[in-house]
């Protein structure tokens, strides 16, 4: 059975980050982590269909879960994807979170396209 998930973040987005992760570290990023208003079993799918369920370097990439949108709504970035069938989701975003847990930077795509929040963007920014 293939696994799909939206081409954006499957082909793209994540990938992107995949990609990126050592230029990352250098410039001081420790952990990548992907937030989906999905639930679990689809994150955890989702990590192992693009393999990152078994990659542990150079960068550990963590697959979450907001299946209750709580954290999707404490930071604004709700979707309304009802017109495509998709209920309320989550817009693209990449932050950056200090050791604190203080967001540094934050990098939204309000549009549901990839532009601000892609990976070389937030490299650039660091």
């Amino acid at each position: 059975m293939i696994q799909q998930f939206t081409p954006g973040c499957s082909k793209s987005h994540v990938p992107g980050f995949i990609e990126t992760a050592l230029r990352l570290q250098a410039k001081g990023i420790d952990d990548i982590y992907v937030i989906s208003t999905a639930d679990a079993f689809v994150m955890d799918a989702f990590a192992r269909t693009l393999g990152t369920d078994k990659q542990r370097q150079p960068l550990a990439i963590t697959f979450l879960a907001d299946g209750n949108h709580a954290l999707t709504k404490a930071l604004d970035v709700e979707l309304d994807g009802s017109a495509r069938g998709m209920g309320m989701r989550m817009q693209r975003f990449a932050m950056v979170v200090n050791g604190d847990g203080v967001i540094e930077d934050m990098m939204v795509d309000p549009s549901g396209h990839i532009k601000f929040s892609r990976a070389e963007n937030v490299l650039s920014r660091l």
